[in-house]
């Protein structure tokens, strides 16, 4: 097979696998807004706000078995492993996914924070350098690394809690 034929072959591949995707993520969000249509009823009391109460009228449906001793659960949705098609990926190729916001959080808060947190390890490690230069024995530089590192919680649930 040559590599162009490969190279579209390939391409029909991740067009179908998109495409199939795209379809099992249509079955699971109509599959969610028929479960949704009888979870409960829309109270509209708090100025807008719309508080749902769950519904005694709704019954969930029935679960029918399949014929056979045993019907395949790998299949069935929510059960055991998911088969390739609900696996695949729910994003086309090319774009990126948007996920939730990681990593540092960011604002003057969390500057403020980490700008405490740095001038408590700051203080500690000056201690820890003043204790080793004054004190030349060993024993004690260690005993006041050590302190510093039973005390560093401490100090910091004193003076880096959050005011009410």
């Amino acid at each position: 097979m040559s590599k162009e034929r490969a190279n579209n072959q390939t391409a029909r591949e991740r067009e179908a696998a998109i495409k199939q995707a795209a379809k099992g993520h249509e079955q699971d969000r109509t599959e969610r807004q028929v479960s949704m249509k009888g979870a409960g009823d829309v109270l509209g009391k708090h100025g807008g706000a719309a508080i749902t109460q769950p519904s005694h009228h709704h019954k969930p449906p029935k679960q029918t078995r399949a014929k056979g001793k045993n019907p395949p659960k790998a299949s069935s949705p929510g059960k055991g492993r998911p088969t390739p098609k609900q696996s695949a990926p729910r994003t086309p190729a090319g774009k990126k996914r948007q996920h939730a916001p990681t990593g540092r959080p960011d604002g003057p808060l969390a500057r403020r924070r980490r700008l405490r947190v740095r001038l408590l390890i700051g203080l500690l490690l000056l201690v820890n350098i003043v204790a080793a230069v004054v004190w030349r024995d060993w024993a004690v530089s260690l005993a006041v690394l050590i302190g510093s590192a039973i005390l560093a919680p401490l100090l910091a649930a004193i003076l880096l809690r959050r005011k009410k």
